[in-house]
């Protein structure tokens, strides 16, 4: 399994793809001393075109994450109460697994598989870590569903309603565009593996125009800062369609091959937005409105990057299509510009019924519960929640209303599993608490939502303690559970060339796991003929 570089000095190299919820994907290079087997050293990889060679302040310093005195190294038993005051009694993995096996049977016996809620999220963005092993586990248990809306969920629907599965624009073509609209984001404080591609744009003449209700470092940046009052930008991107449109300035010939409708939302919605309601809506300038109407529509080398905030308010979706429909407009969706949101992470498509064996469902249609309404689900639910297992996510720490989440987690009928790299907050109600991995110790297949390139990690180290990845975890808790399909019994290797389907998505198009390995990334093919959308 292994491909590293041996270096003289009695060290390695592997390729490590960094794991964390963000755009970037970033490819790493772990220097690993061969005599001792610790990692000694995480670089960015200086091959990969969008690292090139550096990493946020998170990962850089990422090794005192893997060599952490609090991480949780054995699976535990609680003793004592649930909460901040529980104390831990070690355990085996086959005492952790024989005594989680037999409380999920026990209560599928007297309450039925749907008092299992399964809980997890971004902990790691591994393709095959993030659901993988888990979901086929809990799809043939039957346990319940899990709507995991807390992040993207508002601008994705918004994205597929208005365009359907289509790829965002590409950061790698900022440095082609004259206007760029950075909507809604600090890009300065976190995207940083985005400043290069926008400070050549700079240098090639382009206009950076930030809009935000903020003073931020990106402001700052900016030319040019238009601060709309919050949740106005769907009125501010309707008064720019509608003065673009009175000008003649839209591409009708594009608008009339590539959209249904276009005459109907001229008709019945941009007449509703006139530059001086939209001034009184979004309290800005009327000059500047149109200043910036005329500027975006100048050209179709136009690119907006937006970032999640926007989506997080009540009317988020509908300020998401409106700001999305922009570049349709002026056809600049038809080049190399268009919209960067990151709200579907298309490279991250694959085929999620076949993987997540959906087939084990066996027809059964579980109920359903929203990770944000958790407190609800855990104290309201009727019948009652009688099982929690979470991992990949920090629940007690991140939902909405962690006061009514704790309530329901300091639940005494409550079995709580949790599968986590430390003693977190969701930990200490745990009942069995088992150790979890890092990204230098598993192989997995990532793929950023920000840029269109693949990774691969490989394993530089040995498993730190007896800490499991989320794949053999739930790969021995199935063999404990009596689940013998073959699907259970996947190795990591086999899991991700199920992924690799250029069938399914053009993207994996000359993606190979040799590849992979060979180089630790890959570029999607992001010019395959039969990618989806307006240029397919």
């Amino acid at each position: 399994m292994e491909n590293a570089t041996i270096d003289v000095k009695g060290t390695k190299r592997v390729h490590v793809s960094c794991p964390h919820d963000c755009p970037d994907g970033c490819s790493m290079s772990v220097t690993v001393d061969q005599k001792s087997g610790k990692a000694v050293r995480v670089e960015g990889d200086k091959t990969h075109p969008v690292t090139q060679g550096f990493l946020c302040g998170k990962v850089n310093s990422y090794l005192e994450y893997v060599y952490n005195d609090r991480r949780v190294l054995y699976p535990h038993r609680r003793i004592g109460p649930k909460g901040p005051d529980a104390g831990w009694e070690r355990i085996t993995w086959d005492e952790a697994l024989d005594e989680i096996a037999h409380r999920l049977k026990t209560i599928i016996d007297i309450d039925g598989a749907e008092a299992v809620l399964p809980f997890s999220y971004s902990g790691t963005m591994g393709m095959t870590g993030f659901l993988g092993m888990g979901q086929r586990f809990f799809n043939r248990m039957g346990a319940c569903r899990l709507e995991r809306t807390i992040c993207t969920a508002a601008g994705a629907a918004a994205e597929q309603y208005t365009f359907g599965r289509v790829g965002d624009a590409n950061i790698e073509n900022l440095p082609k565009m004259d206007v760029i609209l950075l909507w809604g984001t600090n890009i300065v404080s976190t995207g940083v593996h985005a400043m290069p591609f926008l400070e050549q744009a700079r240098k090639n003449g382009a206009q950076i125009i930030a809009i935000d209700p903020r003073v931020t470092r990106t402001t700052e940046f900016a030319d040019w800062h238009l601060a709309p009052k919050p949740g106005t930008d769907a009125a501010l991107a309707l008064g720019m369609m509608k003065l673009i449109v009175d000008k003649g300035l839209h591409d009708e010939g594009f608008l009339n091959r590539n959209t249904v409708g276009w005459d109907q939302f001229v008709d019945e919605r941009l007449h509703e937005y006139s530059l001086k309601k939209v001034a009184l809506i979004t309290g800005l300038e009327e000059s500047d409105i149109l200043r910036l109407a005329d500027l975006y529509a100048s050209t179709k080398n136009s690119f907006i990057r937006c970032n999640w905030g926007i989506q997080r308010h009540e009317n988020g979706g509908a300020m998401m299509r409106a700001i999305k429909l922009l570049p349709t407009v002026t056809g600049a969706t038809g080049g190399d510009g268009g919209v960067c949101v990151s709200t579907g992470g298309e490279l991250r498509v694959f085929n999620e019924d076949r993987f997540f064996r959906s087939e084990l469902l066996k027809g059964r249609n579980p109920r359903v519960f929203n990770m944000i309404q958790l407190g609800d689900a855990l104290n309201k639910a009727d019948p009652k929640v009688k099982a929690l297992f979470v991992w990949n996510a920090d629940p007690a720490n991140c939902v909405p209303d962690t006061k009514a989440a704790r309530q329901g987690l300091s639940r005494s009928d409550l079995f709580t599993v949790v599968h986590d790299t430390f003693y977190t907050d969701s930990a200490l109600y745990a009942d069995i608490l088992l150790p979890a991995d890092t990204a230098l110790e598993r192989m997995d297949i990532l793929a950023g939502y920000g840029a269109y390139y693949y990774g691969l990690s490989m394993p530089a180290i040995d498993k730190v303690g007896e800490s499991l990845d989320n794949s053999e975890m739930f790969r021995r808790l199935a063999e404990k559970m009596g689940y013998t399909e073959g699907c259970f019994s996947q190795t990591d290797e086999e899991m991700i060339e199920e992924i690799i389907d250029p069938e399914f998505n053009p993207l994996f198009e000359g993606v190979t796991l040799d590849l992979l390995k060979q180089q630790g990334w890959a570029k999607g093919a992001v010019d395959s003929p039969r990618r989806k959308g307006i240029n397919s």
